[in-house]
């Protein structure tokens, strides 16, 4: 039997079907990612698949005992409890003793040393008989591959931490399935790689709801598309997904051809003067209207929408300019002696650590924050639009009309005039919704709404600290495309890998101890070090190291060896670098879809040819490392 069974299931919201008589089922080891535009009803759908929503007909059916936990788009703040005591709950069970063993430790000092010595014995002798001490350590992993500091209040971490925490509570909790709306949302790229990791090793069932492309690529095993009531059911991952819409549009295009010249042939029949007094004359003019008629109901489907955005001309070429700039909070480096300069065309992803000081530097070039050292030179030219995630802009009592412009019914946008629903189409918002109040709005809605009203202001810098968040991948398609042709400069957060390596052209990679690397290439970073591939590369790049000093200090290996470990070394970097590069091709999501199977093919082969390659050379150093050790002990 299935974990969960919908039968038949309707609910109307504001007038508008979300669910028309749907069937759908969950079943064991499934990872299935709901996908859809904002405000189709995901994470509606999902209150309903955890009862915390009633159907208007229809029936959500349990499979009996089974464990469903669910992660909530919105996270939670006003909580006063460490970031232990808050994953400890997720065990539910000997949850308190874990609290109290963690407490106790905590608060222990030398005037109740005696006291806390018998709660400690206690406690110990509990965890010995429930075997507790495997729990203990189980959640000190999960606070430790979250990168979170078990002593840290939760009312006082960032967001991207507040959605580590709450990740850490269900997955320690171990549930047969686990519903997670949005769940990358806030994370950076290190712990989106862990979690792609744990979600496909720990064999459970999951239901998910994500826009960001890469996760989805690798987790899901399934798609659903939520689409006007009804679930379009997908087996395979993200890539075989678009692959298959490719195709379909593509089938589409030819059936509208072949409409299209039957439709005008009949045309130029009905235009001849031919009388339609015989049956076979009266039904062929039946048809032709018919054809009319679904002619003109296919012309107001949305065809291609292009997001504009504002932009003033700017003169020259320095934008800013950022000179030996230090940030300290709480006694530690966000930022130290940070160097660039800002040119324009320039598109720079900072990329980095949850709390390690993106949004900070942001600030600081805004003026919002002022160095502790250095000085950021700001041209008198220059023009800032800056969406900020907290997203105070929209006031959510008013309509998306009124939040949008409250005085003209046309906005001028690049000198040319555009009428407000006309431009707020580009956004995809349907005209049942312009006239709902913000705060009835999904979160996706919400942000797609502050975009709409940034891209009014005219600028030639756009400042972006996490504009992807919630929004459904049709819009984030648009707004990447709108963001390549911008001409000015953008400083932009992301985590999505995917929309960050079709924006950036550089990168400022936030590193310990408050230093940022300059990067050109995505794949250069060092940011991806927990996953097994970064990990390996980042081994290989301090063994080499350690190979050249050992080669310096070792005068007397023969020339030979030593012309083969440099030579084998360069192998080993070319070889990486070209594996690099064919895989950022086959990742792409273009690479399924739009190329031909020939070439797939060779790219393929190619590839599989450089990875037993580098397989070879990385067997062959290690057994020159290895005379280097012994020649060296």
């Amino acid at each position: 039997m299935a974990l969960i069974y919908v039968q038949n299931a309707s609910f109307t919201f504001n007038h508008i079907a979300l669910l028309n008589q749907i069937n759908f089922k969950i079943n064991k080891r499934d990872r299935i990612c709901l996908i859809g535009n904002n405000g189709t009803g995901k994470s509606t759908f999902l209150n309903i698949l955890t009862k915390e929503e009633p159907l208007d007909s229809g029936f959500v059916i349990y499979k009996n005992n089974v464990i469903v936990k669910y992660l909530k788009q919105n996270v939670i703040y006003n909580n006063t409890q460490s970031v232990y005591e808050f994953i400890c709950e997720g065990i539910e069970q000997d949850s308190e003793h874990l609290k109290d063993y963690f407490n106790l430790l905590k608060h222990q000092n030398s005037k109740t040393s005696s006291y806390c010595l018998n709660i400690l014995k206690k406690l110990e002798n509990i965890f010995n008989k429930k075997n507790l001490w495997k729990k203990k350590e189980k959640v000190e992993n999960i606070i430790k591959s979250l990168n979170l500091n078990e002593q840290d209040m939760i009312s006082s971490l960032s967001r991207g931490c507040l959605k580590k925490a709450e990740l850490g509570k269900i997955l320690i909790s171990d549930p047969d399935l686990m519903i997670l709306d949005e769940p990358t949302n806030y994370l950076d790229i290190i712990t989106i790689n862990w979690l792609e990791e744990f979600l496909i090793k720990n064999l459970k069932s999951v239901l998910f709801v994500s826009h960001n492309r890469s996760f989805i690529n690798k987790v899901s095993t399934k798609i659903i598309n939520l689409n006007r009531g009804n679930l379009i059911s997908w087996t395979g991952n993200y890539d075989s997904f678009l692959k298959e819409q490719y195709n379909n549009v593509c089938l589409s295009q030819i059936k509208q051809k072949k409409f299209n010249k039957k439709l005008k042939k009949e045309i130029l029949w009905a235009n001849s003067g031919v009388q339609a007094r015989s049956t076979k004359n009266e039904s062929r003019i039946k048809e032709l209207k018919r054809m009319i008629n679904e002619k003109n109901s296919n012309t107001t489907c949305r065809n291609t929408i292009n997001i504009l955005i504002n932009q003033d001309n700017y003169k020259g070429d320095i934008f800013f300019k950022l000179r030996e700039i230090c940030f300290k909070k709480n006694d530690t480096n966000l930022i130290y002696n940070f160097s660039d300069t800002i040119k324009k065309g320039e598109k720079i992803a900072l990329i980095g650590a949850n709390g390690s000081g993106k949004s900070t530097l942001l600030k600081l070039i805004l003026g919002q924050l002022h160095p502790d050292n250095g000085s950021i030179f700001s041209n008198s030219n220059v023009k800032i639009a800056y969406f900020d995630q907290t997203r105070v802009e929209i006031n959510l009592e008013n309509t998306v009309l009124e939040n949008l412009s409250s005085i003209k019914e046309e906005i001028l946008i690049n000198s040319k005039k555009y009428h407000k629903l006309k431009y707020l189409e580009s956004f995809l918002f349907p005209k049942e919704k312009i006239k709902l109040q913000a705060k009835k709005l999904s979160g996706g809605e919400i942000n797609k709404l502050l975009l709409a009203k940034l891209f009014l202001k005219k600028s030639n810098v756009l400042i972006l600290d996490e504009p992807t968040n919630d929004l459904d991948l049709e819009s984030l398609k648009n707004l990447e495309n709108a963001l390549q042709k911008y001409t000015g400069v953008i400083l932009f957060i992301s985590h999505d890998e995917t929309f960050v390596k079709n924006i950036a052209n550089k990168y400022w990679n936030f590193e310990k101890n408050g230093y940022i690397q300059k990067y050109l290439n995505f794949h250069s970073m060092k940011i991806l070090k927990n996953s097994k591939k970064y990990s390996k590369y980042n081994l290989i790049l301090k063994k080499k190291n350690k190979t050249l000093q050992n080669k310096k200090k070792h005068s007397f290996l023969n020339y030979n060896l030593k012309k083969e470990l440099k030579n084998i070394l360069n192998k080993i970097e070319k070889t990486e670098n070209d594996i690099a590069k064919l895989q950022n091709n086959v990742n792409s999501s273009n690479f399924f879809s739009y190329t031909l199977s020939v070439q797939k093919k060779e790219i393929l082969n190619q590839l599989k040819i450089l990875e037993k390659n580098l397989k070879k050379y990385l067997l062959r150093w290690e057994y020159l490392e290895l005379q280097i050790d012994k020649t060296n002990n």
